[in-house]
């Protein structure tokens, strides 16, 4: 039949899709095996090229195959101040959607996040993404899109001040899309550049670069080295440690 793989090729793209985003924090339009989960850790530390300042950030990121057609996970993440963290618990679904190349997935998150006032506020996170593998002269290559929403609700702390008896609820929305390139010119190698790019609830859009290698050690375990590099209305420079352990 026109336009099939030889049976190697085909065992090689399948594993190239399943490690897709090996070592990074999201497996984008991928869905884990039934049985089969991951965890990733990653630690960034970053400093701002104009007035000096520093911070870092904390992520912890889970996925399990759940059923063939659905994948659960956890996606925390917190910084350095008391109320900024985040925990969200998701699933994920996806398909060949037969008229592109590549996978398409839907994900649907709930969670919670700290605010500025001590409080919490709840999170709603829906994420759309597409993927795709594919063969090139230095090994096998992918790509991967994911938008995302950030849906934040929780009660309006000034009215709490005023008039306690009624505290209405206020909603505000932040967008992220997030495109990553990667190759494997080695099964134990992967060379990844990640686009960020960000409309936040508060500031100015940004855009942000990150290029990484990562290296598998033994059958489960990922180390991801990477720097961190602001492109548009974004100062900041950093570098990014991650590892990832597969079950």
């Amino acid at each position: 039949m026109r336009g099939a793989l030889p049976p190697s090729m085909a065992v090689a793209a399948g594993l190239v899709a399943g490690l897709a985003a090996a070592p990074a924090a999201r497996a984008g339009a991928w869905l884990r095996e039934p049985g089969e989960g991951m965890i990733y850790l990653s630690q960034e530390a970053s400093r701002d090229r104009e007035w000096g300042g520093t911070w870092g950030y904390t992520t912890l990121y889970g996925e399990y195959g759940f059923r063939s057609w659905l994948t659960l996970g956890i996606d925390a993440g917190k910084g350095e101040q008391d109320d900024d963290w985040k925990l969200v618990s998701f699933a994920r679904t996806g398909w060949d959607p037969g008229f592109l190349p590549g996978r398409v997935a839907i994900e649907l998150g709930f969670g919670a996040s700290g605010t500025e006032d001590g409080g919490v506020e709840a999170i709603v996170q829906p994420v759309l993404s597409w993927g795709n593998s594919f063969e090139t002269a230095f090994g096998w290559g992918w790509v991967n899109i994911d938008a995302r929403g950030e849906f934040y609700m929780g009660p309006t702390w000034q009215n709490v001040e005023t008039a306690p008896e009624y505290v209405p609820w206020q909603v505000a929305e932040g967008y992220k899309l997030e495109v990553t390139l990667g190759l494997s010119p080695t099964p134990r190698t992967q060379v990844i550049v990640e686009f960020r790019g960000e409309d936040p609830v508060d500031g100015e859009q940004m855009l942000s670069v990150v290029p990484s290698v990562a290296r598998r050690f033994g059958e489960h375990v990922w180390v991801r080295l990477g720097g961190i590099v602001g492109v548009e209305n974004d100062d900041s420079v950093g570098l990014l440690l991650g590892s990832r352990f597969e079950f």
